[in-house]
């Protein structure tokens, strides 16, 4: 089954974190999460769209990726590294099994599931 949902980030926010995934940015600590916020899907799972600094900073661009989380905090699962912030975050969750503590294995989630993260702008500035 396929999740979706959009996260809308200010233009200046946007614009920022577009230059540190192709500029390194310098000013950030080694490893430092620069920006980290989460979507809820329909399903009580949620994404966290993040963007990191490189253990070097001062010489290497941050880089981007999508964790998925269940309701109770677990990981699912994660995008690959990316190298833009805009756009479509994807991560593939596949069927889960469970094994009771005496019987055999039951299927927990009988089919995959994808979640998908759109991260854009707004599409109207609002007006002054």
């Amino acid at each position: 089954m396929k999740h979706y949902a959009v996260l809308v980030v200010g233009k200046d926010t946007a614009d920022t974190l577009e230059l540190f995934c192709q500029e390194p940015p310098g000013d950030c600590g080694r490893g430092e999460v620069v920006f980290d916020e989460e979507v809820k899907f329909q399903n009580g799972n949620r994404m966290a769209i993040q963007v990191i600094a490189s253990e070097e900073p001062d010489d290497e661009e941050c880089w981007t990726q999508g964790v998925v989380f269940d309701e109770l905090g677990n990981e699912l699962g994660c995008t690959d590294v990316g190298e833009s912030f805009l756009g479509e975050y994807h991560v593939f969750v596949p069927a889960t099994w469970d094994r009771p503590p005496h019987g055999p294995w039951k299927n927990k989630s009988n089919q995959p599931n994808e979640y998908i993260t759109n991260v854009q702008t707004p599409t109207k500035e609002p007006s002054v």
